[in-house]
């Protein structure tokens, strides 16, 4: 199905497609649909839902604010680019997500605020980088695991706040423009992770582990509330000399230097 020219629908619901393409000029609401392969949406204002939307690949291209909330959506691959200052993108998946390229779409590019919710133990995997400006801040709620497969970059504060314990690849970073890092869960490093947050805080809540260098970039204070490197020992921990490090889960266990 494929409705590509300068449509101007209100509602769309797809009973059953395999791939669909829709375009419209302005708002769209999608309603009901099913779709077997990809969902490819391009809207000119503001794109919400009515009904649940299943589809294995969703790519968004949107110059109004996306918010796909309803807690029956079923995606397993995502990727959005939301342009105009201040419009962000809101979105809940029934099980596990990931933020991956579907079709022309890489990763997720927004001018305002992200928020992926995944449910019912859904992992949430970060294949390809997610970027906020506008002071768009980065909320992510993972039910399962959260897999940082790729970097995090926000104009406001990244929150990790699910129940889902955390794990990284290769070299990671997380940057923030002065706002805060906050990681809630239990993080594992498959790698190296640098942390840069300028004057913001960053706060780990939970354990450390994994044999890699973890660089904390913050002149605020970076407080690590769990042991470091009690299971696994890092290899290196480094903090900004200029910010203030809380010490406050027992140990920091390092195969390496500690720098603070």
């Amino acid at each position: 199905i494929t409705l590509n020219n300068a449509n101007d629908f209100s509602t769309v619901s797809v009973v059953s497609g395999n791939n669909v393409v829709l375009n419209d000029v302005n708002a769209l609401d999608l309603g009901a649909s099913t779709v077997s392969g990809t969902l490819t949406v391009t809207s000119g204002g503001a794109l919400t839902q009515s009904g649940a939307v299943t589809a294995p690949n969703l790519a968004v291209t949107s110059s109004g604010p996306v918010t796909l909330t309803n807690p029956a959506n079923d995606f397993d691959t995502v990727a959005a680019q939301v342009n105009g200052a201040g419009n962000g993108l809101q979105l809940v998946d029934v099980d596990g997500l990931t933020v991956g390229t579907v079709g022309a779409v890489s990763g997720i590019m927004a001018a305002g605020n992200v928020a992926l919710t995944t449910t019912n133990g859904g992992a949430l995997t970060i294949d390809q980088p997610i970027t906020t400006t506008n002071t768009g801040t980065l909320t992510l709620t993972n039910a399962g695991l959260l897999a940082l497969n790729a970097n995090l970059a926000a104009d406001g504060a990244i929150v990790q706040n699910g129940a889902g314990a955390i794990t990284t690849t290769g070299s990671r970073t997380l940057t923030t423009t002065n706002d805060a890092v906050t990681l809630n869960q239990a993080v594992t490093l498959g790698g190296d992770l640098t942390i840069t947050t300028g004057t913001g805080p960053i706060t780990l809540n939970s354990t450390l582990d994994g044999a890699g260098n973890l660089t904390a970039n913050s002149t605020g204070t970076t407080t690590f509330a769990g042991a470091v490197g009690g299971i696994t020992p890092l290899t290196s921990v480094t903090t900004n000399a200029g910010g203030t490090s809380a010490l406050n889960g027992g140990t920091v266990t390092t195969t390496g230097a500690q720098t603070y």
